[in-house]
């Protein structure tokens, strides 16, 4: 019997007991991609085009597919299906367009609700991640409302897993690279060639050949909070 409950705080479903952030993929979202449902479009620039079918083992048959999959910056992104609440939840994997979703319309990455508006939000991420002198830097991490904060540190496996992670808010970021695979097509031997888990900011010139997985902001003019797992105690902010 599936253990499914509803968190009277964060409105997020439970498994066991434990809140399923919203980004947090379910076993009933899952598309095998090792058959490689691909297909390589050439588009009127001459430039050929990574696609991929959300049916597993389909060909693509026109373009309208492809540029339904395509977001505002081009990219072609995989999440498979959206079915949170379906199976079990897969607690180490992010849903890419949940993700996204998070990242450029400002929700928690729990609860999956919006920032108001003109407010700061803050990010739960590794301290090692940070600058020492607070400069710009980069993370797949979407923010974490306040209602929510006590539930990141507390039930997160993949957060407990960290050393020491900090509190950043901040009141401005903007999208500047992806996490994706690359399939990169030989046009001659039609051979496909893997690089998988690949950084690469936005514009670059493989990312026609990506299956976008997360978006990365970069975030500037912050300020930092130590956060510790017990008590939820706070130590000051980075000098």
């Amino acid at each position: 019997m599936t253990d499914i409950g509803l968190h009277s705080v964060t409105g997020r479903p439970t498994w066991r007991g434990l809140v399923v952030p919203y980004l947090t993929v379910w076993s009933g979202e899952q598309i095998d991609l090792t058959k490689r449902p691909f297909a390589y479009l050439t588009g009127d620039d001459g430039r050929e085009r990574l696609s991929i079918a959300h049916t597993e083992g389909s060909a693509l048959a026109a373009d309208r597919v492809l540029l339904e999959q395509r977001d505002g910056f081009g990219l072609l992104w995989f999440s498979g299906l959206n079915n949170p609440g379906v199976g079990e939840p897969l607690w180490a994997q992010v849903h890419g367009l949940r993700q996204r979703e998070c990242m450029v319309g400002r929700h928690c990455q729990v609860c999956g609700n919006p920032f108001p508006s003109g407010r700061p939000v803050t990010f739960l991420v590794p301290e090692q991640d940070v600058p020492k002198d607070c400069g710009p830097f980069e993370t797949p991490h979407p923010p974490v409302c306040d209602t929510c904060r006590p539930w990141s540190l507390m039930q997160c496996p993949h957060l407990r897993e960290q050393a020491t992670f900090v509190w950043v808010t901040a009141r401005a970021y903007r999208p500047t690279s992806v996490l994706a695979d690359l399939y990169i097509r030989d046009r001659q031997t039609l051979g496909i060639s893997e690089d998988l888990g690949v950084t690469l900011p936005l514009g670059h010139d493989l990312l026609r050949y990506a299956v976008v997985k997360q978006l990365l902001v970069t975030i500037r003019g912050y300020t930092v909070e130590r956060a510790q797992r017990t008590g939820f105690a706070w130590q000051g902010d980075r000098p």
